[in-house]
């Protein structure tokens, strides 16, 4: 739910906030899908070694942390939301293959493809509910804090109508390059409505990620009521995909 979300909600919140270049927002969008890339190949090393149940909740509950704290981000925040993406999509790659691995040991050797299959359809079903649900909150907190804000801009600038609602559905849809096309919005005055949509911008991504808590909240919970794997974790092997039925054949033989 955090991956799926991170990867759509922080490359639009670079572009909202922080830059408008193409180079760069690719730059800082590329700390979500690296620090998770890197949190799995660490989990995966650190799993073996026992405690993974503890390595879920630590990890949850640093996901639930950064992830969480980027609520207290806005414009000249920049650096801030970098670490802060960082760490919780590091905790985020670890928690997800810990799970991946786990699954498969942990239950009978028959229910193997079973429970592979459903955890592999629950991460794409529920991810994508969560991407739904995170685009809502902020499609709609958008338009509840941007309009009033660039209303009361226009209005104290003297604008038209037509240029105030002009304004305000450009700045809905984040198109700050036409702000100058609009009558009455010219380079001595554009940087006011820029900063009223940035302040929009800022309460609407708060909300985003205050609401990411209740996930992140149910995860600490399931974390805490995970029992220890690690027995696991053995040389036996249940199931031979190569070389099953040699020694059969070989004994028919003789």
């Amino acid at each position: 739910m955090f991956y799926y979300s991170l990867t759509v909600i922080w490359p639009q919140m670079i572009t909202s906030l922080y830059s408008s270049n193409n180079i760069q927002i690719g730059l800082m969008s590329g700390t979500v899908g690296g620090a998770i890339a890197f949190g799995q190949v660490i989990g995966a090393l650190t799993v073996r070694w026992g405690w993974g149940h503890w390595q879920l909740r630590i990890s949850s509950l640093a996901m639930c942390a950064f992830i969480g704290a980027m609520a207290s981000c806005d414009v000249s925040t920049r650096d801030r939301g970098i670490v802060f993406t960082t760490l919780g999509s590091f905790a985020v790659g670890i928690i997800e293959v810990i799970a991946i691995i786990a699954v498969p040991f942990t239950v009978p050797p028959e229910d193997l493809g079973l429970a592979s299959g459903v955890l592999g359809s629950c991460r794409s079903v529920l991810g994508s509910i969560a991407l739904a649900i995170f685009s809502s909150i902020l499609n709609t907190k958008k338009t509840q804090e941007i309009t009033p804000r660039l209303r009361a801009v226009a209005q104290a600038e003297g604008l038209s109508s037509g240029s105030t609602a002009a304004i305000i559905k450009a700045g809905v849809a984040s198109l700050v390059a036409t702000f100058t096309k609009i009558p009455g919005v010219n380079s001595a005055n554009v940087g006011k409505f820029i900063k009223a949509l940035q302040d929009g911008n800022v309460v609407a991504y708060h909300t985003v990620f205050y609401a990411s808590l209740a996930f992140g909240g149910f995860a600490v919970i399931c974390a805490f009521c995970t029992k220890s794997f690690n027995e696991h974790f053995t040389e036996k092997v249940d199931r031979r995909l190569q070389g099953a039925g040699h020694d059969v054949k070989s004994k028919e033989l003789v």
